[in-house]
């Protein structure tokens, strides 16, 4: 992994030099209508899903881990609701909706920091948090830039573009591993390494990582594994499909598409079926061994 240094000179260094859905139909004997998922019902709504937490409308916080989280007093009472955050020691650094990013000083009790960068209307809340490093932060900004702030010079000292699309532009999630920087967006699939970059065109939905390869969803029902040198090695396709929600639990890919279907798939990509359930193209979000969707939830792997 590298650290948190590394990843800022990593992207300096590099950066120097360089949908509509149609309807899903099961087809096939993977087709398992009278398989009925076993849900745990729940009074609690998806208010908001984030990039490794979703808000219910309890006001309750869930992270990847299904564990509850809280926001501290302070932070609620400076920074309200409307922003994604992290927080190093006494300094908060946060993008706000209207695409500003600022840091904060709790200390101080001031902001010693802020930057307004271009509104866009059409966002994906999936935005990562900054990322704090020993003499940076490096903030993702809604309208698909990564703005580089130096702690030491008070003041923004690299902005680097990685996404020009003018909706839904911003990286959705990224991936650090031994040597590399995998960054996605809507429209773009991104590896930054050693010397240079490269970068592919497709339209996602997002990506299941794991240790030496992760697989890329696409808006078109397609399941890519590449490996972190953006080698695509084996894919399916689900054609009309739309996944809302996905991830993995032991040798199981599980997604959920639109129309409430539920996609059971082998890590080789080989073998599958379809469940029919009760979901209807409702909020969910993909914790270590359940989905939390809106008003249910059912635990993984599925033992039905």
């Amino acid at each position: 992994m590298l650290s948190n240094l590394s990843f800022s000179i990593l992207i300096l260094t590099l950066f120097t030099a360089c949908s509509g859905k149609s309807n899903y139909t099961p087809k096939g004997i993977s087709f398992e209508k009278e398989k009925k998922i076993p849900f745990i019902f729940t009074e609690t709504k998806i208010d908001r899903v984030e990039h490794d937490v979703v808000k219910l409308s309890d006001g309750s916080i869930i992270n990847r881990d299904g564990k509850l989280v809280s926001e501290p007093l302070e932070i609620k009472t400076i920074l309200k609701d409307e922003v994604i955050y992290s927080q190093n020691k006494n300094l908060i650094a946060y993008v706000t909706r209207d695409n500003s990013i600022a840091l904060f000083d709790i200390e101080q009790n001031r902001t010693i920091f802020k930057e307004k960068f271009n509104f866009i209307a059409s966002i994906d809340r999936r935005l990562p948090k900054p990322f704090f490093d020993k003499n940076s932060i490096l903030y993702f900004t809604f309208d698909g830039k990564i703005a580089i702030y130096s702690q030491k010079d008070k003041k923004i000292v690299k902005v680097l573009s990685i996404d020009n699309s003018e909706n839904y532009s911003n990286v959705i999630d990224y991936k650090l591993s031994k040597n590399s920087l995998i960054l996605l967006t809507h429209k773009k699939l991104m590896l930054i390494k050693d010397n240079y970059n490269t970068q592919l065109e497709i339209d996602l939905r997002g990506a299941i990582f794991r240790k030496d390869s992760f697989f890329a969803i696409t808006k078109k029902g397609e399941i890519r594994e590449y490996s972190y040198d953006l080698i695509m090695k084996r894919s399916i396709k689900f054609p009309f499909a739309y996944f809302i929600s996905f991830g993995q639990v032991k040798d199981k890919l599980y997604l959920i598409e639109s129309q409430g279907y539920i996609i059971e798939l082998n890590e080789n990509l080989k073998n599958y079926r379809v469940i029919q359930s009760e979901l209807d193209d409702e909020n969910c979000f993909f914790t270590n061994d359940k989905f939390i969707c809106d008003e249910k939830i059912f635990r993984l792997p599925l033992s039905i």
